[in-house]
């Protein structure tokens, strides 16, 4: 089945104007940080002790782990490309919905983007009060340090299972989410661990209930079969019972603009914008 792109307030401006223009430029301007070559300064210019053995270098490990390896496996070496496109469609995305929806509660369902690059950053700058929630579904590896004492309003939530119940009713208690008031829920690439297939649906099923008209719903895909002529009919199956906002389903690295529209090659994930009628 197909779903027809909504209209009215939730419908994405056109290509032209001053918004989409700005929300494209957060998306660009976003690229992850890159580090230095990683090479620690001279000392003082003895380089041996007196004993003969080479004095030990200190090594900045963060740098040092940004520096790509000369060998990549392909897979290893697309992943920045695509985890770049992931940040700048939840920036664009996340812009959209602040500034000219004037939505200001966000849940971002395991998105896991480094701290620096987190949503609470676009959602701040057209609203200051804006409510940012993070929900850590993985077992292994916490966001604990995603929130520090300086940021206000920004929750770790952490989800042991995938029951959209329980995950709900985690939202709203003590006032996490007010599901009376428009919220945002983004669910991006790669999906969080427990919710593909039935899973991904239910909790879209849920969603839509808890939530009041005027919430949007933002998923990100890579499609089980790309080559399958009726990959995009499948995946906007997954917005369901959502209404999808224009220009419907396009790739992540480029949406909102549909993929005529732009030369170049896509990361292969598929991303749209649904709103709640």
């Amino acid at each position: 089945m197909t779903c027809e792109p909504g209209g009215g307030p939730g419908a994405w401006p056109s290509r032209r104007t001053p918004l989409a223009a700005s929300a494209l430029g957060a998306g660009a301007a976003g690229r992850p940080p890159g580090g230095g070559d990683g090479a620690p300064a001279r000392g003082s210019g003895r380089e041996a002790s007196e004993t003969g053995d080479a004095r030990p270098r200190v090594i900045r490990i963060d740098d040092h782990l940004v520096r790509p390896r000369r060998e990549q496996p392909p897979a290893a070496a697309a992943r920045p490309r695509t985890e770049r496109a992931k940040r700048g469609f939840l920036w664009r995305v996340v812009d959209y919905l602040a500034s000219d929806l004037r939505i200001r509660q966000f849940v971002d369902l395991d998105s896991r983007l480094p701290a620096a690059d987190g949503i609470q950053h676009a959602a701040r700058r057209h609203a200051p009060d804006a409510r940012v929630v993070y929900v850590d579904t993985d077992p292994v590896v916490s966001l604990h340090g995603r929130a520090s004492s300086r940021e206000r309003a920004v929750t770790v939530l952490k989800a042991d299972g995938a029951d959209p119940a329980v995950l709900i009713g985690d939202l709203r208690l003590r006032g996490r989410i007010d599901f009376t008031e428009p919220v945002a829920v983004l669910m991006a690439e790669p999906p969080p661990p427990r919710l593909e297939g039935d899973a991904a649906r239910d909790l879209v099923c849920a969603l839509h209930e808890a939530m009041c008209p005027g919430g949007h719903i933002a998923i990100a895909r890579t499609p089980p079969d790309p080559g399958d002529p009726c990959a995009r009919e499948l995946a906007a199956t997954l917005f369901d019972p959502f209404a999808l906002i224009e220009p419907g389903l396009a790739d992540m690295s480029w949406w909102p603009y549909p993929d005529e529209e732009v030369t170049g090659t896509g990361v292969g994930v598929v991303a749209g914008v649904a709103r709640r009628t």
